[in-house]
């Protein structure tokens, strides 16, 4: 037989070399304390509430992984709102949906506090032998549809688009450990302006994302319950950090020290790299990174 061309046999050919970029850094965080720079962060009530809502369904009323990336309308069609049948070498990142528009149909007019909106969302998370809607379902448009993709929701509290794939995004760090939907997190937060993204793993892992500038804050959300047992068990360093709202009669303004550096000092205007935020109960420090040229 004759030889295999190189370009078969050679593995040196065939690898691609995987793309270098700074690596994230998470902090960890309760949900007291994600609320409390939550508020910081959007100084619309309404915006805060749909965010709010937005957590507790991913919390509460979620069967699995959900991304969900929360903003206002003006800044989706900024990332999004290119002509459908534009130049396909467009390198304008694109949204369409995966369920031929079922769930963005099904959730129009519902705002999010709405008992109905938590049953679809429940029912879309849901999982099954081939992840769509079963054939029998009572709604012939859902029938055979994917569960898949991402939840654009308006700080108004309304949809968006639902069911959404998330084309051309391009993370900024490099997320370890985690798959492309938590990717597709991080590059949402990045590109849609002034948004608030939720990702939950199909564990029930959850993290908050949020951009400031060139900080990404990525949070590992864990409950109020978890973060006062830190604060029993290990050594934590009292913070600096001044931020409204952060205190309550429960005594969540203990919960500012398991979390982030401060505000203040990462609100520079000059600085013109990529941060990466990095808090545990222990410690407190940014980590910044270069983007190598595009």
């Amino acid at each position: 037989a004759s030889a295999r061309p190189a370009s078969l046999s050679s593995p040196a050919v065939t690898t691609l070399p995987s793309t270098e970029l700074p690596v994230l850094e998470v902090a960890t965080s309760t949900r007291a304390f994600v609320d409390a720079v939550v508020k910081d962060f959007l100084p619309h009530e309404q915006a805060r509430m749909t965010v709010g809502h937005m957590i507790d369904i991913a919390c509460s009323c979620a069967k699995g992984g959900v991304l969900i990336v929360v903003a206002a309308q003006e800044a989706f069609e900024e990332a999004f709102g290119g002509d459908e049948t534009a130049d396909t070498d467009s390198r304008k990142p694109a949204v369409r949906t995966s369920d031929g528009g079922y769930m963005t149909e099904r959730l129009r007019g519902i705002p999010v506090s709405h008992p109905d909106f938590a049953k679809a969302f429940t029912e879309f998370t849901e999982h099954s032998a081939t992840d769509r809607w079963p054939l029998t379902h009572s709604d012939s448009a859902a029938r055979g549809q994917p569960k898949d993709g991402a939840f654009l929701i308006c700080f108004s509290g309304y949809r968006t688009k639902c069911a959404a794939k998330l084309l051309g995004l391009r993370p900024p760090f490099a997320w370890r450990g985690v798959g492309t939907k938590h990717e597709a997190a991080l590059a949402s937060a990045w590109t849609v302006r002034g948004s608030v993204v939720v990702v939950r793993s199909d564990s029930g892992e959850l993290h908050v994302i949020w951009r400031h500038g060139s900080t990404a804050h990525v949070h590992r959300v864990i409950s109020n319950e978890m973060g006062a047992q830190c604060l029993n068990d290990r050594p934590v360093l009292e913070s600096s950090l001044s931020i409204r709202g952060a205190g309550n009669d429960n005594g969540d303004d203990l919960y500012r020290v398991l979390c982030c550096p401060g505000l203040e000092g990462l609100r520079n205007p000059e600085l013109q790299r990529p941060v990466a935020v990095l808090a545990t109960s222990e410690t407190q420090r940014t980590v910044s990174g270069r983007r190598r040229p595009q």
